[in-house]
């Protein structure tokens, strides 16, 4: 299901439970968080995960180690780190995880 660039949010994700059957869902370039997936009802046969530029972090991969089925993950532009990556894969070591670094923050001038 491509849902790229919609207007899905965190509460949208509880849609998602209407449909068991999907494998593949990819709800890149939406304002998704850590809060959206803690409270996401993934279909069990959940394969591939695309969440390109959202606003998930670290914190957030831990809510998708129960998917047992997913092989990939995509979480490019966003905040999640190689720390989160490397935790999902060790809970889901057939998963593929693609991130990319998120972009340094500029530093603040001082007074």
């Amino acid at each position: 299901m491509g849902l790229d660039q919609t207007p899905i949010d965190d509460d949208g994700l509880a849609a998602l439970e209407d449909f068991p059957k999907l494998t593949d869902v990819c709800i890149n370039w939406n304002p998704i968080t850590d809060r959206g997936l803690a409270q996401a009802r993934f279909p069990p046969n959940l394969r591939h995960l695309g969440l390109l530029k959202s606003k998930v972090t670290d914190d957030g991969m831990k809510h998708l180690a129960h998917l047992s089925a997913l092989q990939s993950v995509d979480v490019q532009l966003s905040e999640v780190t190689s720390v989160g990556a490397a935790e999902l894969t060790r809970s889901l070591p057939a998963c593929r995880v693609m991130f990319s670094p998120p972009k340094p923050k500029p530093k603040q001038a001082g007074p």
